[in-house]
């Protein structure tokens, strides 16, 4: 918005020259010509040959230079291309606003663990700030490595909060969490304290998070590229037939949060980045609730379900209605 502001301030100062520019030319053409007579007409075409060739060494020097403002005596040289500038420039504006809309910083794991469980409560009470009373109380839950858990509720009963528990974003009142390698065991408010970073742990919220960038990044996120694991991937979520209808298929540049994507795709892209990190523990916070029933299901039989990708992880699963656990 700056670079436009100030192209527009200069279009302002030098419009007028659009207009007093020809006129002052054709004046002094006609006082030429009274002093000079034909003879200036030889002069006039070295000018106008030479005008071309003047316009091509001004981008030359444009693309190696930043140009000086019209009439100014002061040259300000930056040895680099402003067009790459720019395209840096935009690429760290993109970056940041993912950061500041998405991404949370999460601390590394802590040994000490009991193995055999990947999530583990004991009489814990948590709230969402020090001044608030508890929304989980006396919560004992036991989740053993490899079993699918699914956390059927209304609105508002408390659901996600039991997930954000997990993840370490309540304050503790009491009692002692274990998830995965991490171990918290305290009788005093603790702070919020996330715990996802480099442990086993892939979340997928119920708002779908997406970069600024092609569909392909957005589902390996920092992992190495497998053509196979990939293909496989894509058609366990349901996005075969969306590649197809896409501009440049996977390559296709996915606009700001998702812009040019649907509810329904947003939440597939999300849930496949998630399995494409082959992680040990999967927080699932109703990933189903933005895509057709047909589709649901299709990603419960292949993702979610006990013979999904994830069947072999643990998978911590929200959802509003019990329709996809009837096996």
């Amino acid at each position: 918005m700056s670079v436009d502001t100030e192209e527009l301030f200069n279009f302002v100062n030098y419009a007028p020259m659009l207009i007093c520019l020809p006129v002052l030319a054709i004046a002094l053409f006609i006082a030429i010509w009274q002093f000079l007579g034909p003879s200036c007409l030889f002069s006039i075409g070295i000018i106008a040959c030479s005008s071309p060739l003047t316009y091509w060494a001004a981008r030359k020097w444009d693309k190696l230079f930043v140009s000086p403002p019209i009439f100014s005596c002061t040259i300000s040289v930056v040895w680099c291309d402003q067009a790459k500038q720019m395209e840096a420039k935009d690429k760290r504006l993109r970056i940041m606003s993912d950061i500041l809309n998405g991404i949370k910083l999460y601390s590394g794991p802590t040994p000490g663990v009991a193995t055999g469980q990947a999530i583990t409560f004991r009489d814990v009470s948590m709230t969402w700030s020090r001044d608030d009373e508890p929304v989980l109380r006396d919560i004992n839950l036991s989740v053993p490595q490899g079993s699918l858990v699914a956390v059927v509720g209304a609105t508002g009963s408390g659901k996600s909060a039991l997930l954000s528990a997990i993840l370490g974003e309540l304050y503790k009142v009491k009692g002692s969490i274990n998830t995965m390698h991490h171990k918290y065991v305290s009788l005093v408010l603790q702070p919020p304290t996330c715990v996802c970073a480099q442990s086993p742990i892939a979340y997928v919220p119920q708002q779908a998070w997406i970069q600024n960038a092609t569909l392909r990044n957005n589902i390996l996120y920092t992992a190495e590229f497998n053509e196979r694991f990939y293909q496989k991937v894509l058609k366990s979520c349901s996005l075969t037939s969306d590649l197809e209808i896409l501009p440049g298929g996977d390559l296709a540049e996915i606009g700001e949060k998702g812009i040019n994507l649907s509810g329904g795709q947003k939440q597939r892209v999300s849930l496949a980045r998630a399995v494409y990190q082959d992680m040990d523990l999967y927080l699932l916070d109703d990933p189903l609730s933005a895509v057709d029933a047909h589709v649901a299901t299709h990603l419960f039989d292949h993702v979610i379900g006990p013979r999904g990708m994830l069947a072999n992880k643990v998978r911590y699963f929200i959802a509003l209605i019990m329709a996809h656990f009837h096996s």
